[in-house]
């Protein structure tokens, strides 16, 4: 047997029946309703909020005020849901409820470039009990999908038109849409910024633009690039700190790009001019050697997956310069004697 989805009933009331909640969450439990007012405007920038409505003329259409009947008083209802919404208005309505005199100064302002309507459309439930459900789904964290899912970082800057990350952003929408990574967990992109926004490492990645995916050299070059720069990004199997990571600073990301040319990976073949790139391609499959590789035919002295956490400068200068010297060179240059 099928069950028919609630519709709560949405009513129009006048503001001044409309009051806090005194055991708001938000607050310890209060003796009166301007003692709530104080802790909201303390705490929870109702005064941001309240200048918002008044800039848009208008509460966001997404949220709405839930209230239930006031046992004690007939007529009347408390908020259990938009607390923050409803001191902004009540504020607004009533400038002289405001807790401070620089309050009152400022909400009196407000109130003289808005004209609130009569009635306030809210939901009514039956009693706390009722809403209690509804309220812990929208504060109390995704709940493994069943309450709100908030954006994360990448989604927000995606949904803000790019932000700081744009780039960055851009990158892994490509990667995403040309399967790249499988199913693996993207690198953060904050991390990925704070190397894109270095002019080195994006002349290293073919990228010709600090804000969008512009490439300067032939897409498939840079493509392969782009993608080896987010396969140093990602985890590695053993726990190790991955070449891409967030405790650089710029100095070091330069020497990654540094690095990135002499491992053979940045693109080669420059365009006439830099464009904009077509659909990514999925990345080419190889096959996976039978053996590990030899660790004797390595091409330089370190092995490029070996970590140096050496406090010591003169140590990490010649850690550094030992990774990037060719074994064919310097065949000898960590043989020790039979003594030491």
């Amino acid at each position: 047997m099928q069950r028919g989805l609630v519709q709560w009933p949405k009513v129009n009331l006048p503001l001044v029946r409309l009051h806090l909640d005194r055991d708001n969450p938000r607050h310890e439990p209060v003796a009166s309703e301007e003692e709530a007012i104080a802790k909201l405007y303390e705490k929870e920038k109702v005064e941001a909020l309240a200048k918002d409505i008044v800039t848009h003329g208008a509460m966001s259409p997404f949220d709405v005020i839930g209230v239930v009947s006031m046992l004690d008083n007939p007529g009347h209802f408390i908020a259990v849901e938009g607390n923050r919404r409803l001191c902004a208005l009540i504020l607004l309505n009533d400038p002289d409820r405001a807790p401070t005199v620089a309050s009152k100064t400022l909400f009196r302002e407000l109130s003289s470039r808005i004209k609130l309507p009569d009635t306030i459309e809210v939901v009514q439930l039956g009693s706390k009990e009722d809403s209690k459900r509804w309220v812990d789904l929208r504060h109390l964290g995704p709940q493994e999908g069943q309450g709100l899912v908030s954006w994360n970082a990448t989604q927000k800057d995606r949904a803000a038109g790019g932000g700081a990350n744009a780039l960055a952003v851009a990158l892994l929408d490509r990667a995403r849409a040309g399967q790249w990574l499988g199913d693996e967990k993207t690198p953060a992109v904050t991390t990925l910024t704070r190397y894109l926004s270095n002019p080195l490492v994006r002349h290293a990645l073919g990228l010709g633009d600090p804000r969008q995916l512009i490439f300067t050299h032939e897409q498939d070059e840079v493509d392969a690039a782009l993608r080896q720069f987010l396969l140093d990004a990602m985890p590695t199997p053993d726990g190790s700190t991955p070449r891409v990571h967030s405790r650089t600073n710029n100095i070091e990301r330069g020497t990654y790009a540094h690095e990135f040319k002499s491992r053979g990976f940045s693109p080669q073949t420059v365009l006439s001019a830099p464009s904009v790139p077509s659909p990514a391609k999925p990345a080419p499959k190889t096959k996976k050697p039978r053996n590990p590789p030899d660790p004797g035919k390595r091409p330089y002295l370190i092995p490029q997956g070996f970590v140096c956490n050496a406090k010591d400068k003169n140590l990490l200068m010649l850690f550094r310069e030992m990774q990037r010297t060719h074994i064919d060179d310097h065949e000898f240059a960590c043989a020790g004697s039979s003594s030491d």
